[in-house]
């Protein structure tokens, strides 16, 4: 599987400009992962964790506004000042 994902990025970096982001290929590894972990582990974990990656990905955007605001705010909007 990793070696699939690999050889899909070098044909899109030999395409052209290269897309740092891993987003994609973290998500695929992760859903695999997951797939395996149904035969041998519990079902509600499994979903869980699906259903958190889904979240995140679903957020994606807001998420990275977030960050690159280096904002010392937090999501209630209150500053948090830890000096």
């Amino acid at each position: 599987m990793a070696g699939l994902i690999v050889l899909g990025d070098i044909t899109k970096f030999r395409a052209g400009p290269a897309d740092l982001e891993l987003t994609t290929e973290i998500a695929m590894l992760l859903m695999y992962g997951v797939g395996a972990y149904v035969v041998v582990g519990s079902e509600a974990i499994a979903i869980a964790i699906g259903v958190g990656a889904a979240v995140l990905l679903q957020y994606k955007g807001e998420l990275h506004w977030w960050e690159r605001s280096g904002s010392t705010r937090n999501m209630n909007g209150e500053s948090s000042s830890s000096r």
